[in-house]
């Protein structure tokens, strides 16, 4: 799945300019495809096989409802982008929370946690997964991985076509150096990682061991992302190596 999003995030999100009339009808596609098992081909014959694929592959590993919430955090995903692609479009600055909120579901972790779980066979079922507590940790932990991400993607994406937002840009838009915007987006991402800690320390000693196993994808997710993105040089160019 990790493959075939970055697939799709590179060839119909960060390489399209934000006026593309290519990009809407490929997304419809791909939700028609979660939809109905079949897509129109706008998003490209290759894209939609290997897709079809993907959605094979996790139907017969994954128990019905683990395949259905895998499915609707892919819609969810696929939808903000189309409200990214509306603040990329404007020649307006957007408002730090109004990305922040944004960038939280455009970074994908909902669905990629959904096959954590799988992975462990923790045997999360719909109450678990929408237990407060682990909504509000869940949140926590996407933004953590936004910001971090936004971190070391921000010299990628400045090759990007169109006002293509990270955090970073965001702040020095509001009238932060980059050096400044790039501390306080590490602050964020600090308070974040500060707030779950807290917030599973409290909550975890009452929880079931299906909702303490979820929280355990949650810490896995956060510190396997940022490893991830230490090791991947070849995408995220533009730091030198002692940053």
């Amino acid at each position: 799945m990790l493959i075939w999003g970055f697939w799709f995030d590179d060839e119909l999100v960060d390489d399209l300019p934000a006026n593309s009339p290519l990009q809407a009808p490929a997304i419809a596609s791909l939700l028609r495809m979660l939809d109905v098992g079949r897509g129109t081909g706008a998003a490209g014959a290759q894209l939609e096989a290997a897709f079809s694929s993907v959605l094979d592959g996790l139907g017969a590993e994954l128990s019905a409802g683990q395949f259905a919430r895998w499915c609707l955090e892919m819609r969810l995903w696929f939808t903000s982008l189309l409200l990214q692609n509306r603040l990329r479009a404007t020649d307006t600055v957007p408002g730090v929370e109004t990305y922040k909120t944004v960038r939280r579901y455009t970074v994908c972790s909902y669905a990629p946690i959904v096959l954590l779980d799988a992975s462990w066979g923790s045997g999360v079922d719909w109450d678990d997964y929408y237990q407060p507590d682990l909504v509000s940790l869940r949140s926590r932990a996407s933004n953590v991985t936004a910001w971090q991400n936004d971190i070391f993607s921000f010299f990628s994406e400045q090759r990007h076509p169109g006002n293509f937002w990270n955090l970073p840009t965001v702040y020095m838009a509001h009238g932060c150096t980059a050096e400044e915007a790039i501390r306080k987006t590490a602050g964020d991402a600090a308070l974040e990682v500060e707030a779950f800690i807290r917030h599973a320390a409290r909550a975890e000693p009452s929880l079931p061991a299906a909702q303490r196993m979820h929280i355990r994808s949650l810490r896995s997710w956060m510190r396997g992302c940022y490893d991830w993105s230490h090791e991947a040089t070849g995408r995220y160019v533009g730091w030198r190596v002692e940053a």
